[in-house]
């Protein structure tokens, strides 16, 4: 098991908690760039579940607001969930502000399930970057532009703690890697 110290018992916090029986059960975000590195394909994916055989009908909708708040894209669409279903959005956004580790544009996605009344059954929101990683010629790329992966293995662990490590362990940890130029932990 190389260096890694095999420990039994919860290595992070646990939390339970109740959801309606129509409810969202995946969301997949996929910002990306056009080949110019310039405009955002944003592409959305929503699962909405329900343990119940007969057919509801729900609405999603999303929005997604740049670091100032501003509104950069919206959509709605309606359907029916009998166990399963799933809805698709696709967005072109033109000049979005670029995702990379210099300049860390975050935008947030705020996705809402309402069921056939009207009413919000369940809401959730992320951050979300738009960035292109890609291999070309046998080098990798962040928008376009060459990274050299300098990067380290790292097994969070405590000598009193074991596997749980505090936030500030967490932050020395990344201070280090930044003082020796790492950008990539495995």
């Amino acid at each position: 098991c190389q260096d890694f110290w095999r420990l039994s018992g919860f290595d992070r916090d646990v939390y339970l908690y109740a959801r309606p029986k129509l409810h969202l059960a995946d969301i997949f975000a996929r910002p990306d760039l056009d080949d110019n590195y310039v405009d955002g394909h944003f592409g959305l994916d929503v699962t909405v579940a329900s343990p119940v055989s007969s057919a509801r009908p729900f609405t999603v909708r999303y929005s997604l607001t740049d670091e100032t708040g501003r509104k950069v894209a919206d959509g709605v669409l309606r359907d029916e969930c009998s166990r399963e279903a799933s809805v698709h959005f696709e967005k072109l956004i033109p000049g979005v502000k670029k995702w990379s580790a210099e300049t860390p544009h975050l935008y947030t996605l705020a996705i809402e399930l309402v069921d056939e009344k009207g009413s919000a059954i369940e809401a959730t929101a992320l951050k979300i970057g738009f960035r292109r990683a890609e291999i070309k010629d046998s080098q990798f790329l962040v928008n376009g532009q060459p990274v050299l992966l300098k990067g380290v293995n790292l097994h969070e662990h405590n000598e009193h703690t074991g596997h749980y490590v505090t936030e500030e362990l967490i932050r020395k940890d990344f201070g280090l890697f930044r003082k020796y130029n790492v950008n990539a932990v495995r």
